[in-house]
């Protein structure tokens, strides 16, 4: 009743017409909340707000194919976006995917919001960190060497800390002798 009385006072709220999505998804389902997020829409108009929900919401559905069908659409016209508005997009869009099992594509969107928005290092951090949870040492050498440009050298305790575990992920997938450990060892301890 709370919510629908915010509902009522501050229509074009996009934190209440979140929470009123949140509701819709509880009580009637995934669909439904949808349904909602479309009325929402067509009211007040694209938002990044609503577009970060509709990707997660697809993440919800039965179906994977509705799911990238969904997230492909909130990838459409993003073009009319700011630059850190794309970004946030990219990101949620990433979350998704990855979620649903497409971790290529999860992490080429990350890429792309690295290159999209240069200067934050919040980007790379995570796309080094979607490599690392799926144990990919190519992706996090990738994103080490993008955070590297940024901070501008290797003092940086992320990286060092982010080589280490590059290291011991090469070891765990067989592509390095377990010798290069001390190294990994040594990034940590400077």
């Amino acid at each position: 009743e709370i919510l629908s009385r915010l509902e009522e006072r501050y229509p074009q709220s996009e934190r209440v017409a979140i929470l009123s999505v949140a509701r819709e998804k509880t009580n009637n389902g995934t669909e439904a909340a949808l349904s909602r997020l479309d009325e929402i829409q067509e009211r007040n108009g694209d938002s990044v707000a609503i577009r970060a929900m509709r990707a997660r919401m697809a993440i919800s559905l039965e179906s994977e194919n509705d799911a990238k069908t969904i997230l492909a659409s909130v990838a459409q016209g993003w073009e009319k976006f700011d630059q850190n508005e794309k970004v946030r997009i990219m990101l949620a869009l990433a979350d998704s995917y990855y979620r649903l099992g497409d971790v290529e594509t999860a992490k080429g969107l990350f890429r792309d919001a690295a290159k999209a928005d240069p200067l934050n290092l919040q980007v790379r951090k995570g796309w080094f960190n979607l490599c690392r949870d799926t144990l990919d040492p190519d992706g996090m050498e990738a994103a080490l060497e993008s955070i590297k440009e940024l901070v501008g050298g290797t003092n940086d305790s992320f990286w060092q800390y982010g080589q280490a575990v590059r290291l011991v992920v090469l070891v765990q997938t067989q592509k390095a002798d377990p010798a290069v450990l001390g190294e990994a060892r040594r990034y940590v301890t400077q």
